[in-house]
């Protein structure tokens, strides 16, 4: 039986979303040459799959913490052979998702829609014992 949330997780969860939210409205608000200053200055991120993350997402994890390098969500650490450290707080992102059409192939560049994704840094991660 899959877990139920309680009210006061719930709520903290929602916080949480409305913060990021807020962090997003701040980034969408500054010019396009302080985005990259800015992602100059903290440097790339890019998945442990070896994606590079966009400018506004690495700006949007530089707001939430120092240093970060190399992102995964938990199933993504996991197939690289490493587990998130017990109590660590996920970060949070934006993934783009993209709508596949009946009988469509190939998914084009622009996404659909974007969902909040929740990822860890390398060093929120050990070596799967």
């Amino acid at each position: 039986m899959k877990h139920q949330p309680t009210p006061e997780q719930k709520a903290r969860a929602e916080e949480r979303r409305q913060a990021l939210r807020d962090l997003w409205q701040k980034i969408g608000e500054m010019s396009e040459e302080q985005r990259a200053q800015f992602a100059e200055r903290v440097g790339s991120v890019v998945t442990c799959e070896g994606h590079p993350l966009s400018i506004n997402n690495t700006i949007l994890l530089a707001y939430q913490a120092d240093n970060i390098t190399v992102v995964g969500g938990f199933q993504q650490w996991k197939k690289a052979g490493r587990q998130v450290t017990k109590g660590q707080r996920a970060l949070g992102i934006w993934i783009p998702k993209h709508d596949k059409q009946e009988g469509e192939q190939e998914q084009t560049d622009k996404p659909s829609f974007f969902i909040f994704g929740s990822v860890f840094d390398i060093s929120q991660t050990e070596p799967i014992q």
